[in-house]
């Protein structure tokens, strides 16, 4: 039967200090490079507990406040046309309480006149972009899906606001 030994001196990392001649110089640096590995792993899991949590609470709170803001209705394609630059772009109409709006919006696969394709729009029933919780749960690359990453026509700045690039 093996037993459990919790003595500092037979760990190898006792070994840095240890005033025996026989222990080389190479495991003595091996140990204290191994207590230094030991001791950042230790103080890397809080800061990742702190980071996460920060990130978490900055999701939640856009999450929320786009559930304010935001909702998903069902368009209608009026016309489809392909931009030259590999996406489909579609002119599309939605109802609104105040009668109807048209505007464009590019879809990840080809569509006819007549089928419908869900957006995003704002309380006034404004086309807004794709909602960040829509993107992350698809993966869909848009100029919405991270903060501040350039697409070809669109960047979203750190507070969320969209701004329109020069083309």
């Amino acid at each position: 039967m093996e037993t459990f030994t919790l003595d500092p001196r037979c760990w190898r990392i006792g070994v840095i200090l240890s005033p025996n001649p026989l222990i080389r110089r190479v495991g003595r640096v091996e140990a204290l490079v191994t207590l230094v590995a030991l001791g950042v792993a230790l103080l890397a899991i809080p800061v990742a507990v702190v980071v996460g949590a920060a990130i978490y609470g900055i999701h939640a709170h856009l999450y929320a406040q786009e559930a304010r803001e935001r909702h998903a209705v069902m368009a209608t394609v009026t016309d489809s046309w392909s931009d030259g630059l590999g996406s489909i772009v579609v002119q599309v109409k939605w109802p609104v309480a105040a009668g109807e709006r048209t505007g464009r919006l590019e879809v990840a696969n080809a569509a006819r006149e007549g089928d419908r394709a869900q957006m995003w729009v704002d309380k006034e029933g404004n086309q807004a972009g794709t909602a960040i919780s829509e993107v992350a749960s698809t993966g869909r690359r848009t100029c919405h899906n991270y903060v501040g990453v350039a697409d070809r026509r669109c960047w979203t700045d750190i507070s969320g606001r969209r701004r329109e690039l020069a083309a």
